[in-house]
């Protein structure tokens, strides 16, 4: 973890310095007075969180971060710090890698912010807000049901598939923690 001062808060040093990178790279590239989205699958996903939240403090006008199994950036106290990102969260059902790091370990326990869509296998979904009971299991929460190695196959099937499915219907579940 690494303090940030332009974002105020700690973040995970890693997904910093790659989100650095990449800002480095598109500022010169970028209109102020054009609209952004931004988007990332994996550590794309906490990279792409934390390029909004750059492109916010240097006066961009960010409309949407989409992402697709996003590990934690962030711990509670810097959670706040994001509220103004328009943030929407997709996760696999069982997907591990969006709940790394995982709780408990090292001397920092990081948290996700903003809404979450957990997908399950065909039509069916769930959506979180952080003020649902279930928001707080599902975000930090025991990583332990997410361990056996099959689950590892939830990070790697493709989200496109999984939300192709929800086109054709309208199922919503409400989430049960298992």
């Amino acid at each position: 973890m690494v303090e940030d001062q332009d974002l105020r808060s700690l973040v995970h040093r890693g997904f910093d310095n790659a989100a650095l990178t990449v800002l480095d790279d598109v500022l010169p590239r970028l209109e102020v007075d054009y609209p952004i989205t931004v988007t990332g699958y994996s550590i794309g996903g906490a990279m792409a969180v934390l390029l909004a939240q750059y492109l916010n403090v240097n006066g961009y006008e960010v409309v949407d971060v989409v992402t697709f199994g996003q590990p934690k950036v962030t711990d509670a106290a810097g959670a706040p710090s994001f509220a103004n990102l328009p943030l929407l969260r997709f996760v696999n059902h069982l997907d591990p890698v969006a709940h790394l790091p995982p709780y408990g370990i090292g001397t920092t326990d990081l948290v996700h912010f903003g809404p979450e869509v957990v997908l399950y296998d065909g039509a069916d979904y769930a959506y979180l807000d952080e003020g649902d009971l279930n928001y707080v299991r599902s975000t930090t929460g025991d990583l332990t049901s997410f361990l056996p190695a099959d689950n590892f196959n939830e990070h790697g099937r493709l989200y496109v598939e999984r939300l192709a499915a929800k086109l054709d219907s309208t199922h919503r579940i409400a989430y049960t923690c298992r």
